[in-house]
């Protein structure tokens, strides 16, 4: 298996798991979060965690003090099998998980084998796992704000290696426009204006606190809406003037101010997005989808035709969609695909190409070097 290709099964693997621990919830302030960094001592770990044991002893709930006890002395117990966090650190999710019917059950999660070193020491007793340190390191260093708006609504995000990251999306309170007669009139226009101002100050705002973080490894901020309003945003200075600096021209006409616009202008703005591999995947799958439709294509997709066409040695690139939830058989047909040197490219769900790989085509299709059919 090529290097490039186990990075990418390390990556779908640990995006699979932040999706899980973030859809896990206790009772109470039951779950235990533990995050080693690589210069932390196990062994200071492992006392502070007897301490918040013996704390735990103070909890009036029996039963939120029987799951807390429990879930610690799991996390010790997941501790003591190592001897050093490792290079990057260790992380450990632990603790008593609903799962219906006023049911739990006790789950261990144990990350050893995160892509970035993590940055602090952090443990945390809440009803949901803390997985912030986990969710950065999914954030590619290269990367551009997305940012879309009309009167009515607004959304922003991030793209990212692989990744389109929906933040948020805002409606507003601007009232319609329609007939009014004489000083009401006026008024009423005054107010509409008003709204619009404060609407458009409290976008921008929110967009600029969630990139100025990250600001150093922003490329660009790309921009796009329906109508003018992207236009009258910009000239109007609604934006902080480092991130001014780093607005891309032109501005895009999508067809919405939501998620599915923040996806348009991703597809829209792809020649400028240099270094974005969602824009590579997109046409990647667009390849496929071409080749697919032709007398003799040169393509196929399906598990038993995908392993037939692996096996005669006519697989060029194989598409492996990262949402199938198999990954026993994602690693068996890239090992497969290694033994013709076919490439892999793991496709991430965040674009509509992705989306379609999965659902229309079950997430497995290939680019072949010559037609099998």
């Amino acid at each position: 298996m090529s290097d490039d290709a186990e990075s990418q099964q390390k990556r779908l693997r640990f995006k699979k798991i932040i999706s899980e621990l973030s859809e896990m919830k206790g009772m109470g302030t039951e779950l235990v979060t533990v995050i080693i960094p690589p210069d932390k001592m196990i062994s200071d770990v492992r006392q502070q965690l007897g301490q918040e044991a013996g704390q735990a002893a103070n909890i009036k709930s029996k039963s939120t003090k029987k799951h807390v006890t429990e879930a610690l002395e799991s996390a010790v117990a997941a501790i003591n099998r190592y001897k050093t966090p490792g290079e990057n650190g260790l992380a450990i999710f632990v603790g008593h998980v609903i799962t219906g019917n006023n049911k739990t059950r006790l789950t261990t999660t144990v990350v050893d084998y995160s892509p970035e070193p993590f940055t602090s020491f952090r443990y945390r007793c809440d009803s949901t796992f803390e997985i912030s340190q986990l969710e950065e390191m999914l954030i590619d260093r290269t990367s551009y704000g997305l940012f879309v708006i009309d009167r009515s609504e607004s959304a922003y995000g991030l793209a990212s290696g692989k990744r389109l990251h929906f933040q948020e999306h805002i409606t507003s309170q601007v009232p319609s426009k329609h007939g009014r007669g004489g000083q009401s009139a006026q008024r009423f226009e005054r107010l509409i204006e008003e709204a619009a101002h404060n609407f458009f100050k409290k976008s921008a705002e929110r967009a600029c606190n969630y990139w100025l973080p990250l600001i150093n490894d922003l490329r660009g901020i790309i921009i796009g809406g329906p109508g003018a309003t992207k236009d009258y945003v910009v000239k109007n200075e609604y934006f902080h003037h480092e991130i001014t600096k780093l607005i891309k021209e032109p501005l895009f006409d999508v067809g919405y101010s939501n998620e599915s616009g923040l996806r348009e202008l991703v597809q829209r703005a792809g020649s400028m997005m240099d270094q974005i591999e969602l824009d590579i995947e997109r046409n990647l799958v667009d390849n496929f989808l071409r080749e697919v439709m032709q007398t003799n294509p040169k393509a196929t997709y399906g598990e038993v035709m995908i392993r037939q066409a692996l096996n005669q040695g006519a697989v060029s690139k194989l598409l492996l969609s990262e949402g199938i939830n198999n990954l026993d058989l994602i690693d068996e047909l890239t090992t497969l695909a290694g033994h013709t040197s076919a490439d892999v490219s793991i496709i991430s769900m965040d674009s509509e190409e992705g989306a379609t790989l999965k659902n229309s085509f079950g997430g497995i299709a290939a680019i072949l070097r010559y037609s099998i059919t």
